[in-house]
């Protein structure tokens, strides 16, 4: 599978089987999406590949998970625009 931001500016690649996509509920999805949830899924880390654009890509780990550290990214320039 294949996808890009809304920009355009960064693309990546999953390879093999689409893992489980779950909801998230919890007050930095909320925050981000401006909804009730976010679509999000875990891929192993061999599984996924940048296309174009990583450096475009920031992120950061959250204090708030208990048992999972996590990265969250997110594009600057769609962020902006």
């Amino acid at each position: 599978m294949k996808g890009e931001c809304l920009c355009g500016e960064v693309a990546f690649e999953i390879e093999g089987e689409l893992p489980n996509i779950y909801q998230c509920h919890c007050s930095l999805c909320r925050k981000a999406t401006g909804s009730t949830a976010n679509a999000a899924t875990f891929v192993e880390e061999q599984n996924f590949r940048w296309l174009f654009g990583q450096s475009h890509i920031r992120s950061f780990k959250s204090q708030q998970a208990i048992e999972v550290t996590f990265a969250r990214y997110a594009v600057a320039r769609c962020l902006i625009n």
